[in-house]
């Protein structure tokens, strides 16, 4: 009797096991996340029109004003997008003269320097993009922009509170 009580309660656990295991691996399956990052799922269109709502709400562009913002921002990223596609050409090529048998370190040392001088270039043209858009408001806009620039850079207290950022 002893013997058929403990295979009973083996076969059960065993059933639970079997259970569950198959409820876990179908949960897994099932509940696969899309692994796409969200910026991959809007449209340009849609990105437009997100962006020209946000300067609706947050700086009171007019239809005309978030046009010319749009055609602007058209042009500062492919120049953007120029720049980064020759980073990573050099970056590949940097990497491949590093790891490649020749011991000479001045061909790094120089791409690093043709890296560092596009990226100078970004900078540039992102100061430049912002002007360009702070061409486009009227003085109201203008001190709102001021405003929204300054919360962009100021520290996040969460990451302050983490020891994440130096207090100022």
């Amino acid at each position: 009797m002893d013997f058929i009580k403990q295979k009973r309660l083996i076969t059960i656990v065993i059933v639970l096991l079997v259970i569950l295991n198959i409820a876990t691996i179908t949960l897994l399956w099932l509940g696969k996340p899309d692994h796409r990052p969200e910026y991959e799922k809007i449209t340009p269109e849609q990105e437009n029109k997100q962006i020209g709502r946000l300067l609706n709400e947050t700086l009171g562009f007019d239809k005309k004003q978030i046009d010319e913002y749009l055609k602007i921002r058209k042009l500062h990223k492919e120049k953007v997008n120029t720049i980064q596609e020759e980073i990573r050409k050099t970056k590949k090529e940097m990497f491949s003269a590093v790891l490649s048998n020749d011991e000479s370190v001045t061909i790094s040392d120089s791409l690093l320097s043709v890296t560092e001088n596009l990226h100078a270039q970004i900078e540039k043209l992102t100061f430049k993009h912002m002007q360009d858009l702070k061409a486009l408001c009227n003085e109201e806009q203008k001190r709102e922009l001021k405003n929204m620039i300054h919360k962009l850079f100021e520290p996040n207290p969460e990451m302050l509170k983490a020891g994440n950022l130096p207090k100022r």
